[in-house]
């Protein structure tokens, strides 16, 4: 029995699945993508010095407030509240 690559499930999506098919896969990828992210927001604690890039306003550099449904609450030095995709934080 052979193994499944992702080579071969590349183009199992790009050639032969089914928009049904597609549908289910795409679903599939939405939870695993909220999952991972409550699973990042969940290794930050409330107080924790955290910072991201907000490409045009550079680097926020700030607390972790709280982890809300999807996103991160972070407070920045400068006072401003910012709600970011957990994915985006960085600790430090």
């Amino acid at each position: 029995m052979s193994e499944t690559t992702f080579e071969d499930v590349k183009t199992f999506i790009l050639t032969k699945a089914t928009a049904e098919e597609l549908r289910v896969i795409v679903d599939y990828y939405k939870l695993r993508h909220k999952n991972i992210g409550v699973a990042i927001g969940l290794s930050f604690t409330p107080g924790e010095p955290v910072w991201f890039d907000a490409k045009t306003k550079g680097i926020i550099r700030g607390k972790f407030v709280r982890m809300k449904s999807k996103n991160a609450e972070v407070l920045s030095d400068t006072g401003v509240r910012w709600t970011v995709g957990p994915q985006l934080l960085r600790k430090g």
